[in-house]
């Protein structure tokens, strides 16, 4: 396994969120199935976040992972052991610094990718009521920088950039957090300076006005 330096620097805070958690999946495939000794770790992924509830248990093979020109969508394609059969899931990486997710832009995905065995949208950061029902409604499900940090904390031993990942999880989550305690507690004005806090307050404010709420 590979030692950690302790004073290193995370570099997933410096890079738009879709373009890093896009580039983190597609490494992390690869990874995982460049050796037999990571195969429970790639088992135990698409079990907890890939697979069908009628499919989990069942063993996967030959991974190929494709990178769009988009760069906001990725192609993963796989076996079941021993079958001929090949499956394909698109993962859709939610843009944190654009608005929301349409429904124009996810039937856009639906007809550029047709028959996909499931269509995945992952996102870190906040995300709202309204977009969340415009996920489902579209049949795109979704995995949030929660349940996406959960299963990578099992494998952080396996490679530094796993652990950096896992931790730039965490610290989002976190930010969220100290976000609405900052926003809406304290009435924090210095903290809207940061633009990740703007992103939030504009999330929130645009989910409260579809559904009528302007009491923040």
């Amino acid at each position: 396994m590979v030692n950690i330096a302790e004073n290193r620097r995370n570099i997933f805070p410096y890079i738009p969120k879709s373009i890093s958690s896009e580039a983190f999946f597609v490494w992390l495939m690869n990874y995982l199935d460049s050796d037999k000794e990571y195969e429970k770790y790639k088992q135990s992924f698409f079990d907890k976040l890939l697979l069908k509830k009628e499919d989990i248990g069942k063993p996967v093979s030959e991974i190929v992972v494709n990178s769009q020109e988009r760069n906001l969508e990725s192609v993963l394609s796989f076996h079941f052991k021993e079958a001929a059969e090949m499956y394909d899931i698109l993962l859709l990486f939610g843009n944190q610094i654009s608005n929301m997710v349409s429904q124009e832009q996810l039937n856009r995905y639906k007809r550029l990718y047709p028959k996909c065995y499931r269509y995945i949208y992952y996102k870190v950061g906040y995300i709202t009521t309204t977009e969340e029902l415009c996920i489902n409604h579209n049949q795109f499900e979704l995995i949030t920088d929660g349940m996406m940090e959960s299963v990578l904390e099992t494998m952080n031993e396996l490679h530094p950039l796993i652990e950096m990942y896992t931790d730039y999880l965490q610290n989002e989550g976190d930010a969220v957090n100290t976000y609405y305690e900052r926003i809406f507690l304290k009435h924090d004005k210095e903290v809207l300076k940061q633009p990740a806090a703007q992103k939030y307050l504009l999330d929130t404010f645009l989910e409260n006005s579809g559904e009528d709420l302007w009491n923040i």
